[in-house]
């Protein structure tokens, strides 16, 4: 059977579906780490002679060898905090809310993330917060982890002035873009919200909605709470353009 890139996105979707389906959070993990390491070996024909290699973490399992072989310097590009600093805020917040997190960090796509980032040369970042628990996780240098900033599109998302005809236009409008789970503090949020039973004012969240959070949801219905699943980005770049403050 060929592999090729197409086979690893097939993989992908296909245990995911599965997942979503049976609601077996596994089926997810699965689904990135096989799906990573398809990538990574139909990686391996085009890893020739480079001086710097530049890899996602994860990805790395077949192709970054060759690419030391070769003499190459390698960059693991990282963009969530480190998984051991993560196993112990599952952990935190699973016994905090009484609910078993659905989103554990362990298991083999999280060792291979772990392999990735210990063979690496430096290590490319999002922000000063993962660097820092990439840091406190493990013996990596710091003087080799450095910080890129995620791009935007500044077309799409740009500063307007707030279009009148919103429909709710005296709604004075606190945005939070993100997952709803544990991991980005949701709960904490949603129980500020709650406790400031703010006037002429309104929450909206914007992302897909666990099952460990979703049991807790219908405790905010009456506090002016809007939560919606998924936006496209022009429609998201609408949305924040319309908000007062983010959370």
């Amino acid at each position: 059977f060929p592999v090729t890139i197409q086979t690893s996105e097939l993989l992908f979707t296909v245990l995911s579906k599965l997942g979503s389906m049976t609601g077996i959070s596994s089926f997810r993990s699965l689904a990135v780490h096989y799906s990573s390491l398809l990538f990574g070996l139909r990686s391996v024909p085009y890893v020739k002679d480079c001086d710097i290699f530049h890899v996602r973490s994860c990805f790395g399992r077949y192709c970054m060898p060759i690419a030391k072989e070769h003499g190459a310097i390698c960059l693991v590009d990282h963009t969530i905090a480190h998984p051991n600093y993560l196993k112990k805020i599952a952990k935190q917040e699973s016994e905090y809310w009484g609910q078993k997190s659905d989103w554990q960090p362990q298991g083999i796509y999280w060792n291979t993330c772990l392999q990735d980032l210990d063979e690496a040369d430096y290590i490319l970042t999002n922000s000063e917060f993962v660097s820092q628990t990439i840091t406190q996780e493990s013996d990596f240098p710091s003087k080799c982890i450095f910080v890129v900033p995620m791009g935007v599109n500044p077309e799409l998302f740009c500063a307007t002035p707030k279009n009148n005809n919103e429909e709710s236009p005296s709604q004075f409008r606190f945005l939070y873009v993100g997952s709803l789970n544990y991991r980005k503090g949701i709960l904490y949020l949603l129980e500020a919200w709650k406790k400031l039973n703010l006037m002429g004012a309104e929450l909206i969240a914007v992302g897909a909605l666990t099952n460990e959070v979703k049991p807790f949801l219908s405790q905010y219905e009456n506090c002016n709470f809007t939560h919606i699943p998924h936006l496209p980005h022009s429609a998201l770049s609408k949305i924040y353009q319309s908000a007062d403050v983010f959370a």
